[in-house]
């Protein structure tokens, strides 16, 4: 019962938060630096019969799991300009992990606290930004779930991507 009233709680202060930040879209994450190799989803280049060069105008986001329980999503600038994107907190990515039938059993920023703080994050053209996401390990049984994953910009969601993931 406790556990209950103490996960009530987060949730109510989560709430809380984001209420006051104006925002319901935002989240943030530690970011890290570099990547490996990354397994691409949603791929502009292989779509558009591209060689993998600079794409005007589009963020390329890729996910990787690099470990049970840990996901690196990248956003890569494919522009042909640097990119500034604006926050109005401290939440730079939101995610959601859905069951195989589309149901939503875990979503980031309901359990996630933000400052309310204005910020940018600055691609230049060619570079990338890579956040690490630790999932939930003891919320989810094991079995294959849906991972989808996207930037929290002031202008709304941007470098939506999404994977299958496995818990164990």
């Amino acid at each position: 019962m406790k556990k209950w009233i103490k996960g009530l709680l987060i949730m109510l202060l989560a709430l809380g938060i984001l209420t006051a930040c104006g925002t319901g879209s935002e989240e943030g994450g530690d970011q890290v630096t570099g990547g490996s190799d990354e397994e691409v989803v949603n791929d502009p280049a292989e779509d558009e019969g591209d060689n993998g060069g600079i794409v005007a105008g589009e963020l390329e986001p890729s996910l990787e799991q690099v470990a049970d329980g840990q996901v690196v999503y990248t956003v890569k600038n494919q522009t042909e300009q640097e990119m500034t994107l604006e926050f109005t907190s401290s939440q730079r990515f939101d995610y959601v992990i859905k069951s195989q039938d589309g149901e939503v059993l875990y979503h980031y920023s309901t359990v996630a606290s933000f400052l309310q703080a204005l910020g940018t994050e600055t691609i230049a053209q060619g570079e990338e930004l890579s956040y690490d996401i630790e999932l939930p390990g003891n919320e989810l049984k094991s079995g294959e779930y849906q991972l989808e994953v996207w930037l929290t910009p002031k202008d709304g969601e941007m470098a939506k991507t999404s994977m299958t993931i496995n818990i164990q």
